[in-house]
């Protein structure tokens, strides 16, 4: 009896991690991880290296209202300490980039251009209502959260021209760990 409910567990386990990430990337994966899987991988430059920051304040204010006591212009520095190495890398064939703090992966975003994904999201994840939000350039997107245990899902489509914008699925324990950064007095991050 105590070999199957050990068993059960060991299989409730696996089963947890798996399939945690997008697709067949996992989070925590590193860079030369991910090259062996996709060999056209390409790296960004530093410049856009982070998880762009408009949309991780927009997924901030809505996840952890009150939470956020800074300014939108100042959201990278809030939300990337210098402590911390970032970068990205894309695949120009399958339409994704690739976001990695301290050499893991935290990050995967979807573009997409002509087709809305929001439809499809809500068929497999639920409906949610969505919400507007303003880009550093000034232009308002349309956002919508959907949170499950093994990703965070941010969908991104400009307000004007919804056949465009982008999806994130993001790991949620780093989304905890900038959270955590965040509520912590004294934290160099913080501006109140």
């Amino acid at each position: 009896m105590r070999k199957i409910y050990f068993l059960a567990v060991v299989l409730c386990c696996a089963g947890l991690l798996w399939g945690a990430g997008y697709k067949n990337y996992n989070w925590g994966l590193t860079p030369q991880e991910l090259a062996a899987q996709l060999p056209e991988l390409q790296k960004n430059s530093t410049a856009l290296a982070t998880v762009p920051a408009d949309e991780l304040y927009a997924l901030g204010k809505q996840l952890w209202f009150g939470l956020l006591k800074f300014e939108m212009k100042q959201a990278a520095k809030e939300f990337y300490p210098q402590t911390q190495k970032y970068e990205s890398y894309f695949s120009g064939k399958d339409g994704l980039v690739f976001y990695f703090v301290d050499g893991r992966l935290v990050c995967v975003g979807v573009d997409f251009a002509g087709k809305n994904p929001y439809q499809e999201l809500a068929q497999k994840y639920g409906a949610k209502t969505k919400f507007h939000y303003l880009r550093v350039n000034n232009y308002t997107y349309d956002g919508a959260i959907w949170a499950v245990p093994e990703r965070v899902i941010f969908y991104a489509a400009h307000a004007l021209k919804p056949e465009f914008g982008n999806v994130y699925y993001l790991d949620p324990s780093w989304l905890a760990s900038v959270k955590k950064r965040l509520e912590t007095p004294g934290s160099n991050n913080r501006v109140d």
